[in-house]
């Protein structure tokens, strides 16, 4: 009798599977089991009902397992056929305490079978290993010295050999060839032909060089002498030709033929080729004009610096130029722009950002401040919303409760919301707010406590200006 596993409704409504005979289990259409339940404790006993057949005239009776109540309802009074008999369905059991109900009614003890046949001789068991090898046996004593053989006679002296012929002469190697070779010199070969290798001097070596090109890396071609000229991209020499603004340098770019442009000395403007001097003296000059033609100075301020000079053309053509030297802080000159910078927050500093801050715009270094001009924020949502607090906030590092915007940024916001600087203390400092906020970073944070719940990241965006903070 073969068993398998079937899902089985206890009276509880719970789902369990049970170990059954498959004959009767798959005439009564009970559900195999899925692999989805736990077997049925052992503490229970399965509702059942008993079915009985004849065999020769005697009934036989078996333990039919029901998986559900309703089918055990529409089986009672019923008959089934399995394996080939008709069975009768008479006694219905509910559930129990377990009492082993499936192997069924015992029924009359069955013949004796036949004896069985001899089995088979077993096969001839495994040589057994071969036994462990014997001691070895001692040594024999030794035998009698024999007596020493006579000295054979000594053997006659071979001749002597003819002298092998001289090799002829090597070939002269050519001038100046050398091993070791001296400091500073390169073995090489110059000679136009094939040859061992010799010192040569640093003035043969630079010749084995390619001069560089456009396509060939190689050796510079020669300057031809000046303090002005630069080697171009395509590999000539140039006067200088540009705008350069950096400490302690305006180059103002030529305009005529062949003029070199203007640079700043120490002792004044000079021609970048060094040969015209427009001399400064007395105050320092913060502005000069040259005329339309490019041929002389036209004005210059204060009239106390002096300025004097220019007999030759300026290099400069078209409209008028002025300098304002003044007016320019070249090592800071970044300092004074409109500047962005965007930051992304994870969803981790969201949830800790009114505990700690995260910085958006640097700290300036010492001396400076950072203007807020407007800030930017945007939620880049994943599966949780931010809850119980969700006031973004723009604030220095050192003030993270004065929000410096017109309004708060509600982080829970999918589209980009813009609030511009509103803080009457901070947004125009004045000299007595500027002390506190020097070299302080604006940073990132949420008012009134940290969000309880939420996990997207969000986007803030910032434009601000960095000003001096002595107000020059």
């Amino acid at each position: 009798m073969s068993y398998a596993d079937y899902e089985y409704q206890d009276d509880t409504g719970a789902w369990w599977y049970i170990s059954i005979p498959s004959d009767f289990a798959m005439a009564m259409g009970l559900t195999p089991e899925s692999g989805s339940h736990s077997p049925l404790p052992s503490t229970t006993t399965p509702r059942f009902l008993m079915a009985q057949t004849i065999v020769n005239g005697i009934p036989v009776n078996r333990a039919a397992p029901v998986d559900t109540v309703n089918n055990s309802a529409a089986l009672r009074n019923a008959t089934i056929t399995v394996g080939l008999q008709s069975w009768n369905f008479y006694q219905y059991q509910g559930e129990s305490a377990a009492t082993n109900p499936f192997n069924g009614v015992p029924g009359p003890t069955g013949a004796t079978g036949a004896t069985g046949a001899t089995g088979a001789t077993g096969a001839t068991g495994a040589t057994g290993p071969t036994g462990a090898t014997g001691p070895t046996g001692a040594t024999g004593a030794q035998g009698v010295a024999g007596p020493t053989g006579a000295t054979g006679p000594t053997g006659a002296t071979g001749a002597t050999g003819p002298t092998g012929a001289t090799g002829p002469t090597g070939a002269t190697g050519p001038a100046g060839s050398i091993l070791p070779i001296a400091n500073n010199t390169l073995a090489g070969n110059i000679s136009g032909s094939s040859a061992n290798a010799y010192g040569l001097t640093q003035t043969q070596a630079t010749g084995l060089i390619n001069v560089v090109t456009t396509a060939l890396s190689g050796a510079a071609p020669a300057s031809g002498g000046g303090t002005s000229n630069f080697l171009r991209a395509d590999c000539t020499w140039a006067g200088v030709n540009a705008t350069n603004i950096a400490a302690g340098t305006l180059a103002i770019a030529q305009g005529g033929t062949g003029n070199g442009s203007l640079g700043v000395s120490a002792l004044g403007i000079m021609a970048g080729d060094g040969s015209k001097m427009i001399q400064v003296t007395g105050t320092a000059l913060q502005e000069f004009r040259v005329n339309a033609g490019g041929t002389a100075i036209e004005s210059f301020t204060p009239a106390s610096s002096g300025l004097t000079g220019a007999t030759a053309p300026l290099g400069v053509s078209g409209s008028n130029v002025i300098v304002n030297a003044n007016a320019i802080d070249t090592a800071n000159l970044a300092k004074y722009l409109i500047q962005h910078i965007r930051v992304a927050i994870t969803s981790a500093q969201v949830l800790l950002a009114n505990t700690t801050t995260i910085p958006v715009v640097p700290a300036p270094g010492v001396g400076y401040f950072n203007l807020l001009i407007c800030a930017a924020s945007r939620l880049v949502f994943n599966s949780a919303a931010y809850a119980t607090n969700t006031n973004g906030a723009m604030a220095y590092h050192n003030s993270p409760t004065n929000d410096l915007l017109s309004g708060a940024l509600n982080i829970n916001s999918l589209n980009t919301q813009v609030k511009f600087a509103g803080n009457s203390a901070f947004s125009s400092p004045e000299s007595n707010v500027i002390s506190t906020i020097d070299n302080q970073s604006i940073d990132f944070g949420v008012l009134t406590g940290n969000p309880t719940a939420g996990n997207s990241p969000i986007v803030v965006d910032a434009w601000y200006v960095v000003l001096k903070s002595d107000g020059t």
